[in-house]
């Protein structure tokens, strides 16, 4: 359904269960074993994104697209919105994921 319980419940439901407690900390638990290290680390690496600004900058961007999407956005254009839109989202999750590698990298440099 459309109407605005429904979309709430929706968007409530990704922006502070399903995302936080699953798909982001699975994304982590993946860069985790494709390089190397430990998927503890891999957890307290998403921790520590999580404390600092990566859930922040997700509810800013997926809020107000999962609003359009649910509320908006017919059935058969969902898939393709939400693809364009995670292509950006992409780009700034690679951003901020890579900022602990950076940083390490910078350190073993110096």
């Amino acid at each position: 359904g459309t109407d605005l319980a429904t979309l709430l419940a929706k968007v409530c439901f990704d922006q502070f269960v399903l995302t936080p407690f699953l798909c982001l900390p699975a994304c982590y638990l993946v860069k985790a074993i494709v390089f190397g290290y430990s998927l503890r680390e891999g957890l307290q690496r998403y921790v520590a994104d999580a404390k600092r600004d990566l859930l922040v900058k997700y509810w800013l961007l997926w809020g107000p697209v999962q609003c359009v999407t649910f509320g908006m956005v017919p059935p058969q254009w969902r898939v393709p919105f939400i693809a364009l839109v995670s292509f950006f989202w992409l780009l700034i999750l690679s951003t901020i994921t890579a900022r602990e590698d950076n940083n390490a990298a910078a350190q073993n440099a110096s």
